[in-house]
């Protein structure tokens, strides 16, 4: 994976509104944000990237896919952190050479 710098910066207006909220628009508030993560490297018909959202009580990196001319194809929620009723999930990914993605979650208790 390509890393953006390390110091990343939130997207600027312009770029969420074309890349980020095609997938996101039902849950946008004026809480969350979002800062890009990282490019997969080495695919050659679409571009795929990691970005990072918070909000309140969440943050996700998300893996989001996207043609050759930029059209967003899929998203979906690769890592992070949220609270639900059951307590608080956990997730980790690891992105393999093969572009096989392997999740690993836990939810801790209420307790």
């Amino acid at each position: 994976m390509s890393q953006i710098p390390s110091d990343p910066l939130p997207l600027p207006g312009v770029l969420q509104d074309a890349y980020i909220l095609p997938f996101e628009s039902d849950e946008v508030d004026e809480f969350t944000e979002y800062v890009p993560y990282g490019r997969i490297a080495g695919t050659k018909d679409y571009y795929a990237m990691i970005y990072w959202k918070a909000g309140v009580l969440r943050y996700e990196f998300i893996l989001a896919t996207y043609t050759a001319e930029g059209v967003p194809l899929s998203h979906a929620i690769v890592g992070g952190l949220r609270y639900e009723e059951e307590g608080i999930l956990h997730s980790v990914a690891v992105i393999n050479e093969d572009m096989s993605i392997v999740i690993a979650g836990r939810h801790g208790t209420n307790r």
